[in-house]
């Protein structure tokens, strides 16, 4: 296993009291944000628990509304009710995905707090190793690690 980013975690001062296994067990229980696709079920969940999936497509087909305003509308509602099974995941960072937000925003059609729900979907909090790539840390990676720290 590569220990670098375990050797970088364990030069954080927080660390130098603390035995190797209370390191190890430390470790393995700080949680970190990550950046992550959204699944598109949960994206689901957050419209429509505001209802704003089912007022976008009544929007989408009132022949009252701008013809540019219907087509975002149904817009989001096609990508967002994927039946055809194509997206699984959205990426929340993609920037088609955040001008739709941003439009909808703007349009006075979502808050801004239901386009914070929405960015907030994309961080998920991960335990460091797995944040890492790495397995749960054990003591011997602990004591490896700081081998090569030099303590």
């Amino acid at each position: 296993m590569d220990l670098r980013k375990l050797v970088e975690e364990l030069r954080d001062p927080a660390y130098s009291s603390m035995t190797d296994q209370d390191a190890a067990i430390a470790i393995n229980a700080k949680l970190i944000p990550v950046r992550m696709l959204i699944d598109l079920g949960d994206l689901k969940v957050a419209l429509s628990r505001r209802m704003l999936l089912a007022r976008l497509e009544l929007m989408a087909w009132d022949a009252a509304i701008p013809i540019d305003v219907r087509a975002l509308c149904l817009t989001v509602v096609r990508y967002v009710d994927d039946s055809g099974g194509r997206l699984a995941k959205i990426d929340p960072d993609d920037p088609g995905f955040v001008q739709m937000v941003e439009s909808l925003v703007e349009l006075g059609h979502a808050t801004p707090e239901v386009a914070g729900e929405i960015n907030e979907l994309g961080w998920k909090l991960l335990p460091w190793p797995q944040a890492n790539g790495l397995p749960e840390i054990g003591v011997g990676f602990v004591r490896n690690a700081r081998k090569e720290i030099g303590g």
